[in-house]
């Protein structure tokens, strides 16, 4: 159970984070590689928040979705349900979670898995671990250990774009599809049915993300906000200083998920 006596600062529990989530108003989670999951909440310090969980769980991503967290970890996918952690029944490695409707997907280890009522089973890739998927209204986007697909829901066919490596994060900036090479690199659609790779500099990117309107990517060196000019993909800086691997927001802040230093939280800049 959640337990206030097991209260604890991040100046104490120094462990590489993967991703945070803001739910409601007042808890911040922050999952870990190897350490499962941490909760602050108003008032309060970060605590453990492991029950329901195996020993030693790495998580990969951390999802709300419909109100309800989940934590996609190399056991499988959880959900929380008060203080403790319930299995979704898939008990291999999971990397990403969508729900549309009634049709929930999951990317994982071994393909994509659809629950649409009856239970899981496989619907795509089951040679492929997946990392990432979007859910678009004419197409599933899958970001997969070769690269990217894409499956049309019209014609049912799968069209695969191989970038030479693993793609491990998606989303849509404009209308253009974005992902996040195992290289760190940026994948960018090129409005000619394919993609094209990019590097900033010495930057490695580990993550892309949407929230609202904006775009962000976290990087080794900090967060920069993904911003078009004359049709090309500029970064602008947004916090820099250390590698951070995931950000979520609540109002004007900021909270970053870092490697080496907790959750760090800083004013939203306006682009």
């Amino acid at each position: 159970m959640f337990s206030h006596g097991a209260k604890r600062s991040w100046e104490e529990i120094q462990y590489p984070l993967s991703s945070v989530k803001v739910v409601g108003e007042n808890s911040i989670y922050a999952a870990t590689l190897g350490k499962g999951v941490y909760r602050r909440e108003a008032g309060f310090d970060w605590s453990q928040l492991n029950e329901g969980l195996p020993d030693a769980t790495s998580v990969n991503r951390l999802i709300l979705q419909q109100d309800v967290l989940h934590a996609c970890t190399d056991h499988g996918l959880y959900y929380l349900k008060g203080d403790s952690w319930c299995s979704s029944d898939i008990a291999i490695p999971c990397f990403q979670y969508r729900r549309q409707g009634g049709c929930n997907l999951a990317a994982t280890q071994y393909g994509i898995w659809e629950n649409s009522g009856a239970g899981w089973s496989r619907l795509a890739m089951p040679n492929s671990v997946v990392y990432d998927i979007l859910l678009l209204p004419h197409y599933i986007i899958a970001a997969y250990d070769q690269g990217i697909a894409l499956y049309d829901r019209y014609t049912d066919a799968w069209a695969e774009f191989p970038l030479d490596g693993a793609v491990t994060g998606l989303t849509v900036y404009g209308s253009r599809v974005l992902g996040i090479t195992e290289q760190g690199e940026l994948a960018v659609g090129n409005t000619r049915g394919g993609f094209e790779k990019y590097r900033f500099g010495s930057l490695f990117m580990f993550a892309v993300r949407t929230i609202g309107h904006d775009s962000f990517v976290c990087t080794d060196r900090g967060v920069y906000r993904i911003c078009g000019f004359q049709g090309s993909i500029r970064l602008q800086s947004v916090q820099l200083g250390m590698p951070v691997t995931d950000v979520d927001f609540s109002g004007d802040r900021i909270h970053m998920a870092t490697l080496f230093q907790g959750v760090q939280t800083v004013t939203n800049p306006v682009c």
